[in-house]
């Protein structure tokens, strides 16, 4: 959502208070444009001209939605676990799916392990080759024409292995060897490329004692002699491991640089089985062995096939093992499983993993980019980006949009592996599959990347189920579902009043919910004050978005004076005998503008007070607006309801009596609302205040608790009390009439006799910092202390002009110091208005308000961070 611009309330206004500038005619205009200025010269010969536009401020149904949505998983925990991909990322996802497909298809083809074996072989032989003459071996010295075989020998003597020579020492009970030339690599851990390997070599250091794994799976422990430690030996515990880490995995002393050392001769087989020896086993074989070793797996044939398929292959040989599909992988090269087959094995799966990545890339890049602008858009700075909704891991939207495009990519491939393995057609029709060309033609990795991503949709599905299922329960999660539901309902409400748009509000109930459920006696205490600060759109501008509109009805405290806070706090507290007990406050009216037009559409596009009732449960409503408001609290509640008197003769004798327009019982059919719903005079009203606070407050403890023993007193004080209170107000009244004669006598019958009457003191709001200064604020910086400073200048007003009729009062914005290109005046301008219209609401005559927006102020301090407050400062009396 982009930032509003400045808008101006009317050209009349800025005409009169800036006459400098020259507004263009009406004819002039565009549509979307409230007023345009003449070109305006600068000091440095330039012209401005400024354009106001009206700016967007509809609201979507989608938009609603999905801001409800946003808070309902917030609640849930369930951020990452919702898909939110629309349409567009689901055609990007086909469209990259279908695009790799066919690269696949093309360009990949079938698995050739052949070719890949033989890329191993010659980048193995060129490293050992590399390696050897980097340590002396001079390939011209060569008696014989196998360079290879030379240079594996020259490096099995420069550096020697403990146990190379000593798998014949390792025999069963019978006497017969069960360690052989040909699998020693794999039995010896010493040789493996493993962090187990590396653990095994630092061991002999210490313990003179070579480990080996043979076919049955036991482990043995063979004697080695000190010249067999290979090149290092350690004196000390720390020398030791050194020099295991060293023999294990470095080339000499001199040229420590991550090189590994005796294993590198042994990638290539040994001197007399070069490429076909007793090679390495690589990381997968390796660890595979380990495994093996395990006592569980020592009475199977586990070892014995690892042994077999490390000796003979499990390809193409007369001893190869059956190991059915995986023969065709292997087939065409001789595939025993060292290093040199592991390493094919790499290269192969690379090769079809490419557009795999390229799957990877398009969908995640696009996820990102398409996000960072929508997040641009809405006017946020880098700064404030919400990075965790950018990147693209961690969250089931991305894994939803692979899952998609993977699943395209596999039904590719599946598609043409089974087009291209149709060897024939059955008598009936069928085609008859070459399943080993099937399986050949399909991309591996393709394969298991969409298995393992559908996995984990499943999985965060799964999970998101449990966190919601888990939240059943949750009067929150409810409410927000219920308001969710409704959003076409609160979308079509701004539609039709576009000024609500800028007006505070709605308000959306969000609670304590375990204090609430913990307090006995539950009451829903209803106003028809708006409490929210700000407006919709401003709080979707926010970081956390509406989930701040929801934490600010959870979060708020009313004022220690307010009246409306401290009855609901005291009777709360006396029914559940504890201070701390919740109650829940809510609203006539959503908005902070409840004229007629605005009640009219709320009622009909979004009116939920009843259904927030059902849902919250409490077993009180009482609804704290005055008989005012009585055909408002039908429209809202079904025009079913009725106001029935509690006083009669015959309940009033320990009880004051009170009459139907200060306390009536809501008799309502409805049976999913509670048994005791009350409507009671307006807390802040005078009566309230001075004459029905008591009587009220005793009725309903009396009706709430059903015990009328707390409120028995004598009827004499009864009366007593009472006839203080009449005795006052026919006092006052005596006083107010004695005033209005002798001030009518003095300003109309004495014309000579002039009143001097003194100046109202400038009065100051209390200013509170905000953090940041926002051009498009409509409201005061701090809302409560506002409207109580409102109230009192509306009252000294009425005081000032009982005396004297003829005084003017003028209203002084300003606004603070900062580095903007919008003009200051304009801003302060705003800020008076803004009171003006205030004061007018409490029954100010427009006549007699002046505005003047005075501009800068450095009331704060000369630095900009000390000096953020905007708001309206003073109003000042004249004649």
């Amino acid at each position: 959502m982009k930032e509003k611009p400045l808008t101006v309330q009317s050209k009349d206004n800025i005409e009169e208070n800036y006459p400098d500038i020259v507004i263009e005619q009406s004819l002039d205009l565009e549509e979307n444009q409230i007023y345009k200025t003449k070109p305006i010269k600068t000091d440095d010969d330039f012209e401005v001209e400024i354009i106001t536009e009206n700016y967007d401020t509809v609201l979507s149904n989608d938009d609603i939605y999905k801001d409800f949505q946003k808070v309902e998983e917030k609640i849930c925990g369930t951020e990452n676990l919702t898909n939110h991909a629309d349409g567009i990322d689901y055609t990007v996802s086909v469209t990259s799916g279908i695009i790799t497909g066919l690269i696949d298809v093309f360009f990949i083809g079938e698995w050739d392990f052949k070719g890949a074996k033989a890329k191993a072989n010659i980048n193995i032989n060129n490293m050992i080759m590399k390696f050897a003459k980097k340590h002396g071996f001079d390939e011209t010295q060569c008696k014989s024409s196998d360079k290879l075989g030379e240079a594996i020998r020259f490096l099995e003597k420069k550096f020697p292995l403990p146990g190379d020579n000593d798998f014949h020492k390792v025999k069963d009970a019978f006497g017969n060897e069960v360690i052989t030339a040909k699998t020693h690599h794999l039995d010896d851990f010493c040789h493996h490329p493993t962090f187990i390997g590396l653990l095994c070599c630092i061991i002999v250091q210490f313990t003179g004692e070579a480990r080996y794994s043979d076919k049955t799976g036991t482990m043995s422990k063979v004697p080695v002699t000190v010249n067999e430690y290979g090149n290092f030996v350690g004196n000390n515990t720390p020398s030791k491991i050194f020099s295991g880490v060293i023999n294990w995995f470095i080339t000499t002393a001199k040229t420590i640089n991550n090189r590994k050392g005796h294993l590198i001769s042994d990638m290539g087989g040994s001197s007399s089985s070069k490429q076909g020896g007793a090679g390495i086993p690589g990381p997968i074989m390796s660890t595979m062995k380990e495994i093996a070793a395990l006592p569980c797996f020592k009475d199977t044939n586990f070892n014995e096939n690892l042994r077999k398929a490390y000796q003979n292959g499990i390809g193409s040989g007369k001893n190869q093992i059956n190991l059915g599909i995986f023969n065709s992988l292997f087939e065409g090269a001789s595939s025993k499983m060292d290093y040199r087959t592991e390493l094919a094995v790499k290269y192969e799966l690379e090769r079809q993993a490419s557009p795999v990545m390229i799957n990877e890339f398009i969908v995640r890049g696009f996820y990102f980019i398409r996000r960072f602008i929508e997040q641009m858009q809405d006017g946020r700075s880098i700064e404030k980006l919400d990075w965790e909704e950018l990147l693209p891991y961690r969250n089931r939207t991305i894994i939803r949009m692979l899952t998609i495009s993977k699943g395209v990519f596999t039904a590719i491939d599946f598609t043409d592996a089974a087009i291209r393995s149709v060897k024939g057609i059955t008598p009936t029709g069928l085609p008859v599959i070459d399943w080993r060309k099937f399986i050949l033609r399909i991309n591996l990795v393709g394969t298991v990347s969409f298995v393992i991503t559908a996995g984990i949709d499943i999985a965060m599905g799964i999970k998101k189920y449990s966190r919601e299922k888990a939240m059943e329960s949750s009067i929150n999660l409810k409410l927000i579902r219920m308001y969710k539901y409704h959003a076409g309902g609160l979308s079509n409400l701004y539609r039709s009043v576009p000024k609500l748009s800028e007006v505070n509000g709605p308000l959306l109930l969000h609670f304590d919910e375990p204090k609430y459920q913990q307090t006995e006696f539950k009451i829903m205490f209803i106003g028809i004050q708006n409490r929210i600060p700000h407006t919709y759109i401003e709080y979707r501008q926010q970081k956390d978005g509406i989930l701040n509109l929801f934490d600010e009805c959870k979060k708020f405290n009313f004022p220690k004076k307010d009246p409306f806070g401290l009855f609901a706090k005291k009777l709360t507290a006396d029914l559940n005998h504890h201070s701390e007990k919740k109650f829940l406050w809510n609203s006539l009216f959503k908005f902070a503008d409840y004229h007629s037009n605005v009640i009219e559409s709320e009622n009909t596009n979004f009116n939920l007070l009843l259904q927030e009732i059902e849902i919250c449960k409490p077993n009180a409503v009482i609804f704290m607006t005055g008989k005012k408001y009585d055909k408002c609290i039908k429209a809202k509640l079904g025009e079913t309801i009725s106001f029935e008197p509690i006083c009669s003769k015959r309940n009033n004798k320990k009880l004051p009596r009170i009459g139907k327009k200060s306390f009536a019982k809501i008799k309502t059919t409805n049976e999913k609302l509670p048994a005791h719903i009350y409507r009671i005079r307006n807390p802040k009203s005078i009566t309230f205040k001075l004459i029905k606070k008591r009587a009220t407050y005793k009725w309903l403890i009396f009706l709430l608790k059903g015990n009328p023993a707390i409120l028995t007193e004598n009827q004499k004080e009864k009366k007593k009390s009472r006839s203080i209170v009449y005795a006052l107000l026919i006092l006052l009244l005596i006083l107010i009439a004695l005033g209005s004669f002798i001030f009518t006598k003095l300003s109309f019958n004495n014309e000579d006799i002039i009143i001097q009457e003194p100046l109202m003191q400038e009065i100051i709001l209390d200013e509170q910092k905000s953090a940041e200064f926002k051009a498009d604020r409509r409201d005061f910086v701090n809302y409560e202390a506002a409207m109580d400073w409102l109230d009192k200048i509306a009252d000294l007003i009425k005081e000032k002009r009982q005396k004297n009729p003829n005084l003017l009062f003028t209203i002084n914005g300003y606004v603070a110091v900062f580095d903007n290109e919008i003009d200051e005046k304009i801003l302060a301008n705003e800020r008076a208005e803004n009171v003006k219209n205030e004061l007018i609401k409490r029954g100010i005559p427009k006549e007699i308000l002046i505005t003047n927006a005075v501009g800068k102020t450095t009331r704060w301090g000369d630095e900009r961070r000390n000096n953020r407050a905007v708001t309206v400062e003073s109003i000042d009396p004249t004649r």
